[in-house]
């Protein structure tokens, strides 16, 4: 159980720090939905692991406390008392874990909220670079590259194919958008830690 309580403490202060992983890890990196992913699936198997920890440590400490019961009920002691003491400790090291248990889930819960945050802003932010990427690259150069009508019906032809296949891009990109944009004003309402930024993003699509 002390193992156990031990492992909380570094627990609980790794869940305290404020950490500020979106400017350690710049929009540059590689891929930083998928290392935020990894983060939020090592931080749930942390969780896992010292819930099971705890559980183990406490069932370690009823299995001594009935032991000693029913030692003390088969073997008469004139000084009882001496067998009370550990029993007591165990009693005050399994309230002292279930506070700290209680207390790192609490943080861990907090840290869980902070890297799901991260995870909305980078996914967030990616849809957003992906629209201002189609529009800039591929809807601006061909609204600007097909400004005249086909000199012959099959030039003609394959322009309307062009133009038609455009517009499909267009409307799909549209509606990503748009539901981007619903889920900016969903995030900013909710408090998110990255409001402004989201903001910023918005202003630019």
């Amino acid at each position: 159980a002390e193992q156990v309580c031990s492992v909380l403490d570094s627990l609980e202060r790794e869940y305290k720090r404020e950490d500020d992983w979106l400017s350690r890890h710049a929009s540059g990196d590689h891929d930083r939905a998928t290392l935020i992913a990894q983060l939020i699936n090592k931080h749930q198997e942390q969780k896992e692991a010292f819930l099971k920890a705890c559980t183990l440590a406490r069932r370690t400490a009823e299995t001594f406390l009935k032991y000693s019961n029913r030692s003390l009920q088969y073997f008469t002691h004139p000084n009882e008392s001496t067998f009370r003491g550990p029993e007591t400790k165990v009693k005050i090291i399994l309230e002292k874990l279930l506070t700290q248990e209680n207390r790192v889930l609490e943080y861990w819960t907090n840290k869980k909220k902070r890297l799901d945050q991260n995870q909305q802003y980078v996914l967030f932010e990616r849809s957003a670079r992906q629209s201002l990427a189609w529009i800039k690259e591929e809807g601006d150069i061909y609204l600007s590259t097909h400004t005249q009508v086909g000199n012959t019906p099959e030039e003609t032809e394959q322009l309307l194919e062009e133009h038609n296949s455009f517009k499909e891009k267009a409307r799909e990109t549209r509606e990503k958008v748009k539901l981007l944009l619903q889920l900016a004003d969903t995030l900013v309402e909710k408090g998110h830690a990255h409001a402004p930024n989201i903001k910023q993003w918005v202003e630019e699509v």
